[in-house]
């Protein structure tokens, strides 16, 4: 009899075992996912005040990219500079949920970067209300802080995503709200949201449908490109 209350007993500790698994890994998950997105805040919020220092340093402009060091490359990314001159680590160069990788400075958050040709729509559309703050350099984008009537509008830093072809799934280094750079774009990698941050140093979480609001025509979502 004591035989088969102890297997009783074994079968329902299994049971209750169960039912706590069930219900405790989908809170782990949010649990998990939410660490990662605050991670992914603190990495932009670190990104924006290195940007700062380097604006204090050097009349106020901040970049994309600027002149690379060989005929072969066409700009050094924001993070290369930043992290050579010590004011920013290269674990922050990307979001948490991507593997850092010593020496490597494409796979990382996305700087705005436009084109300055009357062409280009996004920008040219909105210089009256933000300000003609950009600047083209010799394989390099400037942008004067100083010209920014509403820095808490332009966006800065920003999850990027590859979606195509052998590096898909990385971060990428710039991006473009309209069209995609390089088979990449912004990156809704957090629960269908992504996160940016704007010249004034604040950031925020945006889904598909407020990105349009911010002028966004194209962006990655679930590992595919969706254009709007």
């Amino acid at each position: 009899m004591r035989r088969n209350f102890l297997l009783l007993e074994v079968v329902l500790l299994a049971v209750s075992a169960a039912v706590l698994i069930v219900f405790a890994v989908p809170s782990l998950t949010r649990l998990r996912a939410a660490a990662l997105e605050a991670g992914c805040m603190g990495n932009l919020d670190l990104g924006m005040k290195a940007f700062a220092s380097y604006a204090a340093d050097n009349d106020g402009w901040i970049f994309s990219h600027l002149p690379g060091t060989s005929e072969s490359v066409t700009g050094t990314p924001w993070g290369e500079t930043l992290y050579q001159q010590r004011r920013l680590p290269l674990e922050v160069l990307r979001c948490p949920m991507l593997e850092a990788r010593a020496g490597d400075f494409i796979n990382t958050y996305g700087m705005l970067r436009t084109t300055l040709e009357p062409g280009n729509h996004f920008y040219h559309a909105r210089i009256r209300r933000w300000g003609d703050f950009a600047r083209n350099g010799r394989g390099a984008l400037y942008y004067q802080t100083s010209l920014m009537k509403v820095p808490d509008q332009v966006m800065t830093l920003g999850d990027t995503e590859i979606y195509e072809g052998d590096h898909a799934g990385r971060g990428f280094f710039a991006y473009h709200p309209v069209v995609p750079a390089a088979g990449s774009a912004f990156s809704l990698r957090h629960d269908r949201k992504g996160n940016l941050s704007f010249a004034d140093g604040h950031a925020a979480a945006f889904a598909g449908k407020e990105l349009i609001g911010l002028g966004f025509n194209c962006w990655v979502e679930e590992g595919s490109a969706k254009m709007r």
